[in-house]
C-alpha cells in the first residue's frame, strides 16, 4: 500500500496544480510583468495596462488619471519591488512612484518619459539604487523624511541587474557582458574577470546555499560559488532533463529547497541536491496547469507559495497545501481522466479500477506500469460499476452494468456469470457464496458451480437494488432506489438462500452508498437526496451546514472515525463526534468537483482514493483535517468623510462627530484557502453580538454615537479553524461640542428660565385677559338688562334692529331694509345651512353689495346680521320658556345644542338657561 502511495507521489511534480487569476477574475490586464507583497501580505501585480492590488479576496487596479495628480504615473508597469521598510516601489515607462497605503495613492520620486527601470536594490534602509536607462540614480531619505533623487557616484554605465550580500554589490554591466564587485565600505569596484561571457542579463539573486544565481534572457542560468569563483551554468539540452529554456526570465527558491526557475518556455525545478530537472507544462486542457507557456515573472509570497506572471495567462499561484490531492498519474489512454466506476486492492499492493465503459486496469505498483485488462469484447459490456475482492484474494468479483458479473481467479483467467445482467454490487457469505445485488433483484452466487438463485424479499417484488453491506452481527443492509431496507440473509442446510426479519427504515431512498455500523453503531448511508445517519431503526438526515449540492455519490470512513464523502459539488469531510463539517473543491486543488457512485477506497496506511469524473483521487485525510494554515486577519482601511485611514493592528483613531458614519475594510492575506475563509467581527460597544461574513470584507456603521469603541476582527479559514490572531482597532467618535457635559448643563440651565418666565407670562397674561372677559361681560349683560326692560316684545325687533346698528341712526330706508331682511332670515332661521349668498338671493341683490349695504348701516358684516338674528330669536324662545333647549338649539339652525350653548354665549354672554324663563326650569 505504501508503496502504490510513494509511487504515485514521486510524480507529483509533474502534476503542479495552479490557481490562476486574470481578467475575468478582475485583473486589469492579463500579461503580470512583475510581482512583489507588502508586508501587509497584499499581493502587487505590475501589468501592461495598469496595476493591480490583490489581498486573498478582491482585486483592486490602479491605472493613470489625467485628472488625478495622484495616480500611477503610467498604466506600463514594469517592476513593483518592496523595501525593508515596507513602501512600495512601482516602475513604469514614465518614471518611479511610491504608494502611499493611507490615502491610497501615489506620490511621484522620479517623473520622466521614456524611462526603463532594470533592477532595484535597496542598500540600506531608506537607500534604493536604481538602474536606469539614464544611469544608475540613487533615492535617499533626508533629514525632512522626504526622499531625494541623485545618480549613485562611480557607476556612470548602465546597470542591468543588482544583487548585495553583507557590504558587498555585485552587479552586471548591461550590453556588455561584464560582471563587478563594489565594496560598499570602501567604494572600491573590482571586476569579476572568471565568470562567463553571459548577456542580457535579467536578475541576480543570492539564495539560501550562499551562490550566486544570475539569470541570463538568452544563454540559461548560471550558479556562482562566491567563495572560489567556480560556476556551472545550466542551459537547455534537446532530449535531457535539463533547463526547459535558454531564456530564463527569473528565479525563486521554494520552501523544499528547489530552485524554481521561470523562463520563455515553461517552469523548470531543478533539484540543487543532485542537478535534476524536472519541467512543468502548460496544458490548456487542464485548468490547473500552467495558464501560459512564458513565464514573465516569478516570486516568493510569505506563505511559501511561488507566483508565476504570464504572458496573457495572467497570474498563476502555487502552494503545496493547494496540492494534496493526486491525481492518479501515467495512466494509460482510457484510463486518464475517465469515470471511475470500482476499485479496489488485491493481496499484492496492486490496484485494480474499473471505469465507465473503458473496462478494468491494473496498476502494478511496484513496476509502476498500468495495463488493461480485457473482459468482453464489447464496451457495453466494461461498463464497471463495483470491483470486491474474496476475502482470501484470490478472486476478484467484477460488477458490471450490461455485461453480467465476471470473476477473475488469481492465474488471471475470467469467468463470466451473465444473469443477473445489471449487477450493482456484491458482498460475500464465505469463500463458497456471495450475495449479488443488481436491477432485477437479490441474488445468491454459489461461486464453485458458477450457479445464480433469486432470493425473494418479504413484501417487495424483485426491486432494483444497488448496494449491499454486513454490520457484522448477521444483518445485510441494502439500499435501493425507493428504500434502505435492514434483514437477515442466511443459507439452509440445502444450500437455499432466504431473506427474513426485513425492516424498512422510512425516509431513506436513492442510495449511493453504505456502511453498516456494528453493535450500537450508527450506520451511513450517502444518497441522491443527503446524508442518513440510521440507528435503532430511525432515520436521520444529517444538516451539515456547508452550502453546495446534496447530492451524496460515496463515502467511507478514514482511521480517526471521520467521514468522507464524494458528492456532485466535491469532497465531504463530516466528523460525528461534534457535528463539524468541511467541504473541499476545486478552490482547494481537487481536479475537479464531481464524483461516482461507491466509487472510494481505504487503503492500510490511511490514504483514500476517490473515484470521479476526471480520474482516481488520492489523499491523506490527516493532511487535511490538520489543516495548519491559519491566516491572521488586517484591517486595511478605515474610511469616513472627508478621512481615510490606514490603521496599525491594536491602534486608535479619532473620528469627528460629522465622521460618525463610517466604514472599516479588512481582509486576510490566505492564498491557500483562495477566498474560501469567512470573518468574524464586532464593535464593542455598538454590535450586540458577532457578525459573520464571507463574501463581504468590510463593515459600515451608520450615526455611532459620541464615545469608544472597540473593534475585534477573527478570520475562519475553511476547514473552521478560527486564526489565534485577531486584529484589534480603538476607534472613538467625538460627540459635538453641543452635546458636550457643557453645554448640556447650560441647556438645562436656560431651557428651566425658559420655562420659569413662560410660565409667569402665560399666567399674568391669563389674569389680565380674565379681568378683560369679566368686565366686558358685567358692561354687556347689564346693557343688555336695561333695554330688554326698556323694550316691549311690539317693539323688540325694531330694538333690535337698533342694537345691529350699535346706536347709529337710520333712516326710513335703511330701516326696512334691515326689517326685510330680518323677516327673511326668521323665516329661514332652522335651516343650518343657511348663508349670506341665500339672503342676497332672497332680496334680489348681489352678495358684494348686501355685504356692502349691512356693513354701512350697522357696521357689523352679513354674517354678523344672521347670526345676530338666529341669536334674537332664540333669547325670545327662551323667555318664553316653553321649549327645552335642545329644541330651541334647532329651531334656530344650530346642528346641536352644545354648539348652540357655546355661541350662544359667546355671543350674548350668557348662557341659554340664564335666559330661560322661571316656568321652564
Amino acid at each position: 500500500m505504501k508503496l502504490l502511495l510513494l509511487c504515485i507521489l514521486a510524480s507529483a511534480v509533474q502534476s503542479i496544480g495552479f490557481t490562476s487569476l486574470d481578467v475575468s477574475d478582475g485583473m486589469s490586464h492579463n500579461s503580470i510583468i512583475s510581482i512583489t507583497q507588502t508586508p501587509d501580505g497584499q499581493m502587487w501585480l505590475g501589468t501592461y495596462d495598469g496595476l493591480n492590488r490583490f489581498d486573498g479576496f478582491d482585486i483592486f487596479t490602479y491605472r493613470h488619471s489625467e485628472s488625478d495628480s495622484t495616480s500611477v504615473l503610467s498604466n506600463q508597469i514594469v517592476r513593483v519591488e518592496v523595501d525593508s521598510g515596507g513602501r512600495l516601489w512601482v516602475c513604469s515607462d514614465s518614471g518611479v512612484d511610491i504608494y502611499d497605503p493611507g490615502s491610497d495613492s501615489f506620490r511621484h520620486l522620479i517623473k520622466q518619459k521614456n524611462f526603463n527601470v532594470y533592477d532595484l536594490q535597496e542598500l540600506e534602509p531608506g537607500r534604493m539604487l536604481i538602474a536606469t536607462n539614464r544611469g544608475v540614480l540613487e533615492a535617499a531619505d533626508d533629514s525632512g523624511g522626504e526622499m531625494a533623487v541623485s545618480r549613485y557616484p562611480g557607476m556612470d554605465f548602465r546597470v542591468g541587474a543588482f544583487c548585495k550580500k553583507d557590504s558587498l554589490l555585485y552587479f552586471a554591466r548591461r550590453y556588455t557582458k561584464e560582471f563587478f564587485c563594489k565594496d560598499l565600505g570602501s567604494g572600491a569596484i573590482t571586476k569579476m574577470e572568471k565568470l562567463p561571457q553571459l548577456s542580457e542579463i535579467v536578475s541576480m539573486d543570492i539564495l539560501s546555499d550562499g551562490h550566486l544565481w544570475i539569470s541570463s534572457n538568452r544563454e540559461g542560468l548560471c550558479r556562482v560559488n562566491l567563495e572560489d569563483g567556480s560556476y556551472i551554468i545550466y542551459r537547455h539540452k534537446r532530449g535531457e532533463e535539463s533547463l526547459c529554456s535558454n531564456f530564463v526570465r527569473g528565479i525563486s527558491e521554494a520552501p523544499d529547497g528547489t530552485i524554481w526557475i521561470a523562463t520563455g518556455y515553461n517552469l523548470s525545478i531543478l533539484d540543487p541536491s543532485n542537478g535534476i530537472f524536472r519541467t512543468v507544462e502548460s496544458d490548456r486542457t487542464d485548468p490547473r496547469s500552467l495558464s501560459n507557456y512564458s513565464i514573465t515573472s516569478i516570486f516568493r509570497s510569505s506563505d511559501g507559495g511561488i507566483w508565476l506572471g504570464t504572458f496573457y495567462g495572467g497570474a498563476n499561484y502555487y502552494h503545496p497545501r493547494r496540492n494534496r490531492f493526486h491525481l492518479l498519474e501515467g495512466a494509460p489512454k482510457g484510463l486518464d481522466g475517465s469515470i471511475i466506476g470500482g476499485m479496489a486492492v488485491d493481496s499484492g499492493g496492486s490496484l485494480w479500477i474499473g471505469t465507465n465503459r473503458n473496462g478494468l486496469f491494473h496498476y502494478d505498483a511496484q513496476k509502476g506500469l498500468f495495463r488493461r485488462f480485457p473482459l468482453s469484447d464489447s464496451p457495453e459490456k466494461e461498463d464497471i460499476k463495483r470491483i470486491c475482492f474474496s476475502s482470501d484474494k484470490k478472486r476478484a468479483y467484477v460488477c458490471t452494468a450490461f455485461g453480467g458479473l465476471n470473476i477473475i481467479s488469481i492465474d488471471g483467467s475470467v469467468r463470466n456469470i451473465p444473469y443477473p445482467n445489471q449487477v450493482y454490487d456484491i458482498i460475500e457469505e464465505n469463500d463458497r457464496y456471495a450475495w449479488i445485488c443488481s436491477m432485477s433483484g437479490l441474488f445468491l452466487l454459489d461461486s464453485s458451480k458458477g450457479h445464480v438463485t433469486r432470493i425473494s424479499i418479504e413484501q417487495l417484488q424483485n426491486p432494483p437494488l444497488f448496494r449491499i453491506a454486513s454490520d457484522g452481527d448477521g444483518h445485510y443492509w441494502i439500499g435501493a432506489e425507493n428504500f434502505l431496507l435492514r434483514c437477515r440473509l442466511w443459507i439452509d442446510d440445502e444450500a437455499e438462500g432466504h431473506c427474513s426479519d426485513c425492516e424498512m427504515i422510512p425516509g431513506v431512498s436513492k442510495v449511493q452508498d453504505l456502511i453498516a455500523g456494528k453493535g450500537q453503531e450508527s450506520t451511513w448511508a450517502a444518497c441522491r437526496t443527503g446524508l442518513y445517519e440510521v440507528r435503532s431503526g430511525e432515520a436521520r438526515k444529517v444538516s451539515l451546514g456547508t452550502p453546495g449540492s446534496s447530492v451524496f455519490r460515496s463515502i467511507c470512513r478514514d482511521s480517526g472515525g471521520s467521514l468522507w464523502m464524494g458528492t456532485d459539488n466535491g469532497l465531504y469531510c463530516y466528523n460525528p463526534e461534534d457535528g463539524s463539517a468541511i467541504v473541499f473543491d476545486s478552490n482547494d486543488g481537487l481536479p475537479g468537483n464531481t464524483f461516482n457512485a461507491s466509487s472510494v477506497l481505504a487503503l492500510q496506511d490511511g490514504t483514500l482514493v476517490f473515484g470521479s469524473q476526471n480520474g482516481a483521487i488520492l489523499f491523506d485525510p490527516s493532511e487535511l483535517k490538520d489543516d495548519e494554515n491559519c491566516t491572521a486577519p488586517i484591517i486595511s482601511a478605515v474610511i469616513a468623510k472627508d478621512f481615510r485611514c490606514s490603521p496599525s493592528n491594536n491602534g486608535e483613531i479619532v473620528l469627528k462627530h460629522r465622521q460618525n458614519t463610517f466604514s472599516i475594510e479588512f481582509f486576510a492575506p490566505d492564498y491557500v484557502s483562495w477566498k474560501q475563509g469567512s470573518f468574524l467581527y464586532r464593535l464593542e460597544g455598538w454590535d450586540p453580538e458577532w457578525i459573520e461574513t464571507r463574501n463581504l470584507r468590510s463593515a459600515s456603521y451608520t450615526n455611532v454615537k459620541g464615545g469608544s469603541y472597540r473593534f475585534v476582527l477573527q478570520y475562519r479559514n475553511p476547514s473552521g479553524s478560527l486564526c489565534d490572531d485577531t486584529a484589534v482597532l480603538q476607534i472613538r467618535v467625538l460627540s459635538p461640542w453641543y452635546l458636550t457635559h457643557l453645554a448640556i448643563t447650560l441647556y438645562l440651565f436656560l431651557g428651566l428660565c425658559l420655562i420659569v418666565g413662560l410660565i409667569q407670562y402665560f399666567v399674568i397674561r391669563k389674569e389680565a385677559s380674565t379681568r378683560e372677559e369679566m368686565n366686558k361681560v358685567i358692561v354687556e349683560k347689564d346693557s343688555e338688562i336695561s333695554r330688554l326692560r326698556q323694550l316691549s316684545e311690539d317693539n323688540l325687533r325694531s330694538s333690535l334692529l337698533l342694537r345691529f346698528c350699535q346706536g347709529r341712526e337710520i333712516s326710513d330706508p335703511d330701516y326696512d331694509f334691515l326689517s326685510r331682511a330680518y323677516s327673511i332670515v326668521a323665516e329661514n332661521i332652522s335651516d343650518e345651512n343657511w348663508s349670506v349668498g341665500d339672503l342676497a338671493t332672497a332680496l334680489g341683490i348681489g352678495r358684494t353689495r348686501l355685504h356692502v349695504r349691512i356693513t354701512e348701516i350697522t357696521g357689523n358684516s352679513s354674517l354678523y346680521f344672521i347670526k345676530a338674528v338666529r341669536f334674537s330669536e332664540a333669547e325670545k324662545l327662551l323667555k318664553q320658556g316653553e321649549l327645552p333647549i335642545s329644541e330651541i338649539s334647532s329651531m334656530v339652525g344650530f346642528r346641536t345644542p352644545a354648539y348652540f350653548s357655546t355661541a350662544f354665549k359667546a355671543f350674548t354672554g350668557f348662557t341659554p338657561k340664564q335666559f330661560q324663563s322661571p316656568r321652564s326650569k
